[in-house]
């Protein structure tokens, strides 16, 4: 058995991304208090939920700050239903990151936004968000499924 079958990701991690630049549609942003490994510590953190995404993920300060750049909002409550990039990327400190952008391209609608995500459990991240150790296996890109978008032709669509 696969230690990553075992111990699955919680929250979405750059190697999610398998080197790819993705487009996310966001269905639920929150606040949560998270354990912060390197403080040592709880605090408060963004966490994102997309549209049939199995993984939700945790915003840094930097990736935070990008969300308020890329959506025009400053209230996290406004953040649901604006789609957003996805690239792995590293941090100046050279650890692997994600960077939050504009997309290249917009889908004019959006599928039913109020339908709820699946909530995650409390876990322990760094100061970057990320949660556990080590790196997630190449097949764990099954995080998402279709690129994260409503699809025209997706019975689970409702744009």
């Amino acid at each position: 058995m696969k230690v990553s079958q075992l111990y699955p990701d919680k929250w979405l991690k750059a190697a999610h991304l398998q080197g790819r630049t993705i487009t996310v549609y966001i269905q639920k942003s929150t606040v949560q208090e998270l354990f912060n490994t390197q403080a040592k510590k709880k605090e408060a953190k963004f966490v994102l939920y997309f549209y049939k995404a199995k993984l939700p993920m945790v915003l840094n300060k930097t990736q935070a700050m990008a969300m308020v750049e890329v959506t025009g909002e400053d209230d996290s409550d406004n953040w649901k239903g604006h789609y957003i990039a996805l690239s792995p990327s590293l941090a100046p400190n050279g650890e692997a990151t994600i960077t939050v952008s504009k997309p290249e391209l917009e889908r004019p609608s959006a599928p039913d936004a109020d339908s709820p995500p699946s909530e995650a459990p409390e876990e322990e991240t760094d100061e970057n968000g990320d949660a556990g150790d080590g790196e997630a296996e190449a097949e764990s890109s099954a995080w998402i499924k279709h690129g994260g978008r409503p699809d025209d032709d997706d019975p689970d669509y409702h744009g």
